[in-house]
């Protein structure tokens, strides 16, 4: 992506003053009405890219497309949607009918993703343990796509993030959290081998994963943690200890996304109705609100964030559940969708 050229500090002056900026509740954003492309209004809020139609769904992760479209798993049914932001439209790409629910995705290469499944109670987030499983999704330059078994993981107890973290001339090595035992599976994408790389007490409950300049960060939702460790990028071991950046037993985070340059986290609270960014550059590691809040029926169930560079705009899209898990106010509740903020 082109915005990955940026220089460093230009990036970094752009996002700290947009934090700066969105922290005093101005928000300098451009908005699209809901599913109508084309309308945009200087100075209203965040848009909403596309929702659907019924109470109930779930969006539990995205990737980017090479298009710059989204592909998104959904929890409540297990399928993967691709989303084309422009048009505010949806299509179901695949489902995986060995399993009832889908949870992680990562890119491996174009249109081409590993999707973490299994079977999960989404009322009380109980996990089948043994139920778990990775496959590759590939989509066509239709939408439409298949899905094939990498590996079945009986061992692991409750499978979530993934993320792409080793490309070889003959494989892709992918890292996935297993939260119910504190670790993390290395997964050849080739021949189906895995193994637990990490694991350690420091990763207990460990949820969305992201890597960038040689550490993996990550969220551990239940226990409300948000930490990196260094990572060997040939064995994906750790080269070094577990570092605790966020424990606010006030905020509960989710999925999230790095700026890149890794100057700034982006994190959804989940059950508490915003956007959060973390200033990775300051040792104190501040947060502020940059959208939503616990009484907000703006993003309500904010589950993830995901980057996107389209055109001359960089755009945070945010995932949501619709306030499934925990009723806004204890009654709003609304179908999943993706929510987008102009960052710039």
């Amino acid at each position: 992506m082109t915005y990955l050229s940026l220089r460093n500090e230009e990036y970094s002056q752009k996002m700290k003053s947009a934090i700066s900026v969105l922290g005093v509740g101005v928000l300098p954003l451009l908005s699209l009405a809901s599913n109508t492309p084309g309308f945009r209004d200087a100075e209203a809020s965040p848009f909403t890219a596309f929702q659907f139609e019924d109470n109930g769904s779930w969006i539990a992760n995205i990737a980017n497309r090479p298009n710059n479209d989204l592909v998104i798993t959904r929890t409540d049914v297990p399928e993967v949607w691709t989303i084309n932001v422009d048009e505010g439209t949806a299509q179901v790409a695949t489902n995986i009918s060995d399993a009832n629910n889908l949870i992680g995705i990562s890119s491996i290469d174009d249109d081409e993703y590993v999707v973490i499944a299994g079977n999960l109670d989404t009322t009380t987030l109980t996990p089948e343990a043994g139920s778990f499983s990775a496959w590759k999704v590939s989509i066509d330059g239709d939408g439409v796509g298949t899905a094939n078994l990498i590996a079945a993981i009986p061992d692991a107890q409750f499978l979530h993030g993934v993320v792409t973290f080793q490309k070889t001339r003959d494989t892709v090595n992918v890292l996935i959290a297993d939260a119910g035992q504190g670790a993390l599976y290395k997964l050849d994408t080739a021949n189906g081998e895995y193994s637990i790389v990490i694991q350690d007490d420091g990763l207990a409950g460990v949820n969305n994963l992201r890597m960038q300049n040689g550490y993996l960060y990550f969220t551990a939702t239940q226990n409300k943690v948000f930490g990196r460790v260094p990572l060997d990028l040939e064995e994906g071991t750790a080269v070094g200890p577990i570092e605790t950046i966020l424990n606010d037993q006030t905020i509960v985070p989710d999925g999230f996304a790095l700026a890149p340059n890794g100057s700034v986290a982006f994190m959804a609270t989940f059950v508490q109705n915003s956007i959060i960014a973390i200033d990775l550059d300051d040792e104190n590691y501040p947060t502020s609100i940059i959208y939503g809040g616990i009484n907000s029926t703006d993003i309500a169930g904010p589950t993830t964030v995901q980057f996107v560079h389209n055109g001359p705009w960089e755009i945070l899209y945010i995932a949501t559940n619709g306030g499934q898990t925990a009723p806004v106010g204890g009654s709003f509740i609304e179908p999943a969708k993706i929510a987008g903020m102009y960052l710039f």
